[in-house]
C-alpha cells in the first residue's frame, strides 16, 4: 500500500502562500480603458465588455464609474413609463 506524500504548505513571515492563483488577473493598460468607455458610451453593454476586454462585470463597471461614466439604467424612461399606463388604461 503506497502512502500519500503530505505536501507542506509554503509559508513566509506572512503566512501560508497560495501556490497558484485560480484565475489570474487582467489589468487594462490606460488606452484600453479608455476604449473600453468609447465602446459603453457607443451603446455596448457592460457583459459583453467585459467578454470582449476578458476581464469581469465588476471590472468594466468600475472602470466606467472612475472614468465618471454615466451609466445606461434599465427599465422604462420615465415618458415610456407614462405611455405604458395609457395604453394600459385604454385596454391595449
Amino acid at each position: 500500500m503506497s502512502q500519500r506524500v503530505e505536501n507542506t504548505p509554503i509559508q513566509d513571515v506572512r503566512g501560508a502562500c497560495v501556490r497558484r492563483i485560480g484565475k489570474p488577473q487582467t489589468f487594462l493598460t490606460p488606452s484600453e480603458v479608455d476604449r473600453l468607455v468609447d465602446d459603453y458610451l457607443a451603446g455596448l453593454s457592460v457583459g459583453y465588455l467585459a467578454q470582449k476586454y476578458g476581464v469581469h462585470r465588476a471590472t468594466v463597471s468600475k472602470h466606467l464609474t472612475r472614468n465618471n461614466v454615466v451609466r445606461r439604467q434599465h427599465g422604462l424612461t420615465i415618458e415610456d413609463a407614462a405611455e405604458a399606463v395609457k395604453l394600459h388604461g385604454g385596454g391595449i
